[in-house]
């Protein structure tokens, strides 16, 4: 077989400044044998001592630049931008006080969230589940339940006065100057017996601020069953729902536990 003239230019990266390009000649009539074909050995070629990728034929560095020491890399905070200016602080929540603007706005909110409550406790009256039984003896019985007893009803209480239990004098305080109750953390308990031998029902469905009528001492069972130095008389703003859990003994203004709960106030025990 006869193989025809050909060009094969070879770069050789010999760690020069420049590459050097060496033209390699066939004659013709001259054979290749297929034994031993024409391979460049990678590992022939000397490695250079820094290697850019280019299109520029001659970009190898030489070796004074090659022995130059590496720049250091900047610091990351250096080339990042100042933080901008914090903001300037939010202004303070308004401070609660009877009839100010935020007592108009929670009252807005209180009608709107107390009705929707009354619904939803009134839905499950009577659809009542035992959730657990948290004590059990001959002295002591004390159950957690879902949904509410048959005797709940929706509160009609147009100009009635009501009055509510206070147990510390910062509370008590509070109240008067804000003209709102606030919703505890507690359930409505269910209370038969004596402090010796008791039954303690507590519905955890029915939660927020709870009170009784003028006549019905903070002693009572079904109240408090606990002394208490202080009481808010008031009445129920137009449009706020409440319920009465066991006749004029227990009612309640269902909220969440925290809730505000704006009312009108109308006297007070003495502040002691």
């Amino acid at each position: 077989m006869r193989v025809p003239l050909l060009m094969c230019s070879l770069l050789s990266l010999a760690g020069h400044a420049s590459a050097t390009v060496r033209p390699v000649s066939f004659a013709p009539g001259s054979l290749l044998a297929p034994s031993a074909p024409a391979v460049m050995s990678l590992g022939a070629v000397p490695a250079p001592a820094l290697t850019l990728t280019t299109l520029a034929p001659s970009l190898v560095p030489s070796p004074a630049f090659a022995a130059a020491p590496a720049l250091a890399a900047p610091a990351l905070a250096s080339v990042r931008p100042a933080p901008a200016a914090p903001d300037a602080a939010a202004p303070a929540e308004e401070p609660l006080k009877a009839l100010g603007p935020r007592w108009v706005g929670l009252l807005r909110e209180a009608r709107q969230t107390t009705t929707a409550a009354t619904r939803r406790i009134m839905a499950m009256r009577g659809m009542v589940k035992v959730r657990a039984e948290l004590a059990t003896s001959d002295t002591k019985t004390i159950t957690e339940f879902n949904g509410a007893p048959n005797r709940v009803e929706e509160l009609k209480a147009p100009g009635r006065v009501f009055r509510h239990w206070v147990l510390n004098k910062e509370a008590f305080e509070a109240i008067l100057e804000q003209g709102a109750l606030r919703a505890g953390p507690v359930s409505y308990v269910e209370f038969t017996g004596s402090k010796h031998a008791y039954i303690k029902d507590i519905y955890v469905d029915i939660q927020g601020a709870f009170f009784t009528t003028p006549e019905h001492s903070a002693a009572e069972p079904r109240v408090m069953n606990q002394e208490a130095a202080y009481y808010v008389d008031f009445r129920l703003p137009e449009g706020v729902s409440a319920l009465s859990l066991d006749g004029d003994d227990v009612m309640v203004i269902p909220a969440a536990p925290g809730t505000y709960l704006p009312i009108e106030i109308v006297g007070s025990s003495a502040a002691k």
